[in-house]
């Protein structure tokens, strides 16, 4: 939890205050303005790795060639899909980050922290679902289109939040800075979004 950085502090605490600004007494102060090449060197290390380990989403795509070209509503809304699944990901993710700078989870409560986003994410899948739904059969106007974006978006949408909640504990627990959950599960649903879509789309649309 020391690990977690000023700037990260500084956001967890203002998602949990509905955006205002918390007094700088709420979060240490660094009072040295000098780079710290060795986190830089970290930083730089750890989003090559993720540039690296995000690419392997073309050869998915490669590998869905004929689908995609016959089915090019796919394309329409792969970003869509994915995007939906970062941004529940990283929602969930902060939300964990908060409670690790304000020490409100620890070893003890984290079994109820998890059973109450397990119960968070049923509510968010479901509305996200359903408005995924409408917007693809209003502007796309097939129903089996729509059933198979409607069901990759609930798939992504249910995983993305169950690593966005467990990623920043995992990493916590084996003391890496669980400020690397945020863009570790941006890449890890843009792969995943890609693959569940594929997938779905494959079986229900090209049968």
């Amino acid at each position: 939890m020391k690990r977690i950085n000023h700037e990260i502090a500084l956001l967890a605490l203002e998602e949990g205050t509905g955006g205002v600004k918390p007094s700088r007494s709420d979060v240490p102060i660094p009072l040295d303005s000098r780079v710290n090449y060795n986190l830089v060197a970290r930083r730089i290390s750890w989003l090559v790795g993720l540039l690296l380990f995000q690419s392997t989403s073309s050869f998915i795509l490669k590998s869905f060639d004929a689908l995609l070209e016959k089915h090019p509503v796919i394309i329409y809304f792969l970003t869509m899909l994915v995007g939906a699944g970062g941004n529940a990901g990283n929602q969930s993710a902060m939300l964990i980050v908060r409670s690790l700078a304000l020490g409100e989870l620890n070893k003890i409560n984290i079994k109820y922290i998890l059973l109450r986003e397990l119960k968070v994410s049923i509510l968010v899948t479901a509305a996200i679902v359903v408005v995924g739904f409408l917007r693809v059969y209003i502007f796309q106007g097939t129903l089996t289109n729509a059933l198979a974006i409607m069901l990759s978006l609930l798939v992504i949408v249910l995983v993305s939040i169950i690593i966005g909640t467990l990623l920043p504990i995992a990493l916590w627990m084996v003391n890496i800075d669980p400020a690397h959950s945020g863009p570790t599960i941006q890449v890890i649903m843009d792969i995943l979004g890609v693959l569940i879509t594929c997938s779905i789309s494959s079986l229900l649309l090209d049968t």
